[in-house]
Parts: C-alpha cells; sequence; structure tokens
C-alpha cells in the first residue's frame, strides 16, 4: 500500500513550517521524571536501553539510518505490546521476560501522530493499520526522524500513549536513563504483580 504519493520530505517540510504549527500541538517534549516501560524476552545484563536499527516494525526507519525503541507510558500497555492477542502466559515466561523501567534523561522532542496526521491528509486509522501499510509508516518515520527525537502514538491494544524513539546509537547516546529490569516474575507495579496486572488489565491468564 502507498498512501503518500508525493515526496514526503518536500510534503512533512511544509507541513512544519507552517505558521498554524505552533498552535497544533504537534510536537511536544518528553520531560525528566516519568517512567515508561518496555518488555523484553530476557535480561540483557540488567540493561533496558537498546536501539535496533535492524528492526522490521511500524515506526522503524526504511533506511536503517537510525535504531528504533519502543516505550509504553503504563505498565500494563507494555505487557500488552509484548504479550499481544496471547491467551495465556507460562509462568517460565514470567521468569525470563523482563520489565524494563526507562526514564528521559533529557528533553525529549517528540512528534505526535494524531496531531500530524490530518495534516498528511492520511487517516490516522490507516497509519496504525496491518503491517501492510509498514511501507508507509516506515517511510514516515524516516522522515519525521529529521525533525524530531521519535513520535507518540496510541497503542492499538489498549488505547494508551506509546513512544517511538530513534537513535543512531543503540545506547540512544544518553536520551534515556535505565531504571530498572526486573524478572516478571518478581516485578510488581502500584502493589499488583505482573500475574495480577495481565489477569485484571488485560485478560490473560497464567498457567
Amino acid at each position: 500500500m502507498n498512501q503518500f504519493k508525493e515526496d514526503l520530505h518536500n510534503v512533512v517540510a511544509q507541513i512544519l513550517a507552517g505558521e498554524e504549527i505552533s498552535d497544533s500541538e504537534i510536537f511536544k517534549e518528553l520531560t525528566i521524571g516519568p517512567d515508561f516501560y518496555k518488555v523484553q524476552d530476557q535480561y540483557y545484563g540488567g540493561n533496558g536501553i537498546y536501539f535496533n536499527s535492524e528492526s522490521e516494525t511500524r515506526f522503524s526507519l526504511r533506511n536503517k539510518s537510525k535504531g528504533v525503541m519502543y516505550l509504553a507510558t503504563t505498565a500494563y500497555t507494555g505487557l500488552k505490546e509484548f504479550y499481544q492477542d496471547a491467551p495465556f502466559v507460562e509462568k517460565d515466561d514470567l521468569d525470563k521476560n523482563c520489565m524494563a523501567v526507562i526514564q528521559a534523561a533529557r528533553t525529549i522532542k517528540i512528534i505526535d501522530l494524531a496531531a500530524l496526521a490530518p495534516h498528511l491528509k492520511t487517516p490516522l486509522g490507516y497509519l496504525m493499520s496491518s503491517k501492510a501499510v509498514y511501507g508507509d509508516t516506515q517511510w514516515l518515520a524516516e522522515v519525521l526522524s529529521h525533525y524530531a527525537d521519535g513520535i507518540e502514538y496510541l497503542s492499538q491494544h489498549t488505547g494508551k500513549t506509546c513512544i517511538a524513539l530513534w537513535s543512531d546509537t543503540v545506547d540512544g547516546n544518553g536520551m534515556l536513563k535505565n531504571i530498572s529490569v526486573t524478572p516478571l516474575s518478581k516485578f510488581s507495579h502500584n502493589g499488583k504483580s505482573t500475574q495480577a496486572i495481565l489477569k485484571s488489565k488485560l485478560g490473560i491468564f497464567t498457567l
């Protein structure tokens, strides 16, 4: 699928140069302090920060000039983004898979996809649809990476905010701070264990 027929670089440049953009809230800032969440398949020596330049995901860059890293603003969204439509999770997976808690180490400039989409004359639902649109979304990510550190969008699974960040180094070059990496079997949030969060928030049971 090819939604973007014109020269996307020029289209985006014209949009972001417009006088009305200052009032459109297309640009946002992530500040130091709030926690972000990412579930990863293993402990990786206690490191939760990894910008993957080989990723073939929704907002990875088409030309692979920068790696991408995805973060959720809620722990349960991080869990759902990882396990997606799995009806259950085995306890062995909770011992192996880990929750990384990450914070911004500096002010991070991002673009709000929901605010940008109308200016692109592109339905937001199209950009968040199946893998068939990845050619367009990866091209868009490549173009936007010249203007911001990342993009904000809503999880298809929970409707909560997620962030895709881009960096030309695997460690983010000081963009992020690693707070903790904890096996899911030992992770808790607001007094709830991972198993309780999976069941109560996501309807995913543990075997």
